[in-house]
């Protein structure tokens, strides 16, 4: 008897979850696919990952536009946070603290026009910190490099590295 109400429970949790779960996965996948029509193939490589402050760190952006779109910017940005947890249990408290947030413009607002290939090189001077990437069972510092594509009245195109940042 409990083991039937345990499995009618389960199956209308799962009936719940389900179509849940559904409208999710075709939503992310309707994104992708709008994103590849306007964008075509976004190609970004961020060869080095190990960086040190003041380091000439290189990046590069291509792509193909299938369309022709305006664009609000194309963006990097360089955030460090620190975090720190305190206590044990259900008292447990993470704080964050932003170390920097560094935004770099690549490409102003403009009109991108179909078959147009925007190919951007760069050599970013990375931040000069002594908070150096850090990683323990209650504490880190992180640092990350997000590139953005903002698209006005659409998906943004976005794409987050995780770096580890080094003594000189």
């Amino acid at each position: 008897m409990l083991l039937g109400a345990l499995l009618v429970a389960v199956a209308m949790l799962a009936m719940f979850l389900l179509p849940v779960v559904l409208i999710v996965v075709v939503w992310l996948w309707l994104k992708s696919q709008a994103l590849k029509r306007r964008l075509g193939q976004v190609e970004l490589a961020m060869p080095v990952k190990i960086v040190a402050p003041g380091e000439s760190w290189p990046l590069s952006l291509k792509f193909t536009a299938r369309r022709s779109f305006m664009i609000n910017s194309i963006s990097l940005k360089i955030s460090g946070i620190e975090s720190a947890a305190s206590g044990s249990g259900t008292d447990k408290t993470t704080h964050t603290h932003q170390l920097l947030l560094e935004t770099h413009l690549i490409r102003e607002a403009g009109m991108v026009e179909a078959g147009e290939a925007v190919e951007e090189i760069l050599q970013i001077p990375f931040p000069d910190s002594e908070a150096f990437s850090f990683e323990a069972s209650d504490n880190s510092i992180k640092w990350t490099a997000e590139v953005r594509i903002d698209i006005p009245r659409f998906p943004d195109w976005a794409s987050t590295e995780t770096l580890q940042l080094v003594p000189t």
